[in-house]
């Protein structure tokens, strides 16, 4: 059993560090099924969920979750916790932005598609 849970660990990392966060995402919740003490695990869960965010699906009280649970398991000192807080609101702020494009390229795409006849308006 513990042979396994070292194979899941190194799988997890090796997914993170590759930045399939999907893969990653699931086997940190396999770890944490089996430990939920584990900070380290705790935070990456955090980050895979930071940057799995869409759109339509944020999971921005999911990073929140984990990011305090992993804090509060490992006490960080400030230099981390600024690190930390300073690289997911970069993943979230980016995630934001490609929501905002994501938005006027609908809006763009909708328009371009209306029929405008010359001579109204909208074709001036």
């Amino acid at each position: 059993m513990e042979q396994k849970i070292e194979n899941i660990q190194i799988l997890a990392d090796s997914a993170f560090e590759a930045e399939n966060y999907e893969l990653a995402y699931n086997y940190y919740n396999r770890l944490l099924e089996q430990d939920l003490e584990n900070s380290e695990n705790w935070l990456k869960k955090g980050y895979c969920a930071a940057n799995l965010s869409k759109f339509d699906r944020m999971l921005d009280k999911e990073v929140l979750m984990s990011i305090k649970t992993a804090k509060n398991l490992s006490s960080f000192d400030e230099e981390k916790t600024t690190k930390i807080a300073n690289e997911i609101s970069t993943i979230i702020f980016d995630k934001i932005v490609e929501s905002a494009k994501y938005i006027q390229s609908e809006i763009d795409n909708e328009f371009n598609a209306i029929n405008i006849l010359p001579g109204t308006l909208h074709g001036v």
